[in-house]
């Protein structure tokens, strides 16, 4: 007897499910039944990914990952298409996935980019001259560290971009597919909230 996969449920209940998505795409409180029917296996999958490919053992960031997979189900909903008949289950671990593909993905660029900010940082002028702080050079590239940490993924690439490849506006307009008038203001607001942000700290 063939066995069944994790994915397998009968047309009984794909019928169900398919009435169920339906109405989900019209009223999203329709969407309740199927989080509650799948939130537990998924949340289990997720840790267990996570944990095999990538030794990560943490409830905190099995349930952002599970929480996201569900967030992006419902806001795609609508290009779920019952007349494929391919089980929604399948159809949320393929989501399940991404969404783990995608983590990893930022945590990999995060981490490239801090690397180069610590190493590089004393270098530049820009930002090692905020004169942000009165104590040694070694307090203040920790309260700058800090901070960067917390930045979003396009302000660390356009600090990397500017201070670490030493690429002009540009050619990081071009890549980063901005102007470069918008580049100069956003760089001008970044660099008054880390001046700002050390200063507090330093206070």
């Amino acid at each position: 007897m063939k066995a069944l996969s994790k994915h397998h449920v009968n047309i009984q209940e794909m019928e169900q499910e398919f009435q169920i998505i339906e109405c989900a795409k019209k009223d999203i409180d329709a969407f309740k039944p199927l989080y509650n029917k799948y939130y537990s296996e998924i949340k289990a999958s997720v840790e267990n990914t996570l944990y095999a490919k990538y030794a990560i053992k943490n409830d905190d960031l099995t349930k952002d990952i599970t929480a996201s997979i569900f967030e992006s189900a419902l806001r795609n909903i609508h290009k779920y298409n019952v007349v494929k008949g391919t089980p929604f289950k399948s159809w949320l671990y393929r989501i399940m996935q991404n969404e783990i593909a995608e983590y990893i993905r930022n945590v990999t660029i995060r981490e490239k980019h801090f690397k180069n900010i610590e190493y590089n940082l004393p270098k530049y002028d820009e930002i090692a001259s905020l004169n942000t702080l009165s104590s040694s050079q070694e307090r203040k590239l920790n309260y700058l560290m800090k901070y960067l940490h917390k930045l979003e993924i396009q302000d660390q690439q356009l600090i990397h971009y500017r201070f670490f490849q030493d690429y002009s506006y540009k050619q990081i307009a071009q890549i980063m597919g901005l102007t470069e008038n918008s580049l100069r203001t956003r760089m001008t607001r970044l660099l008054k909230k880390i001046q700002a942000y050390v200063e507090n700290k330093g206070a």
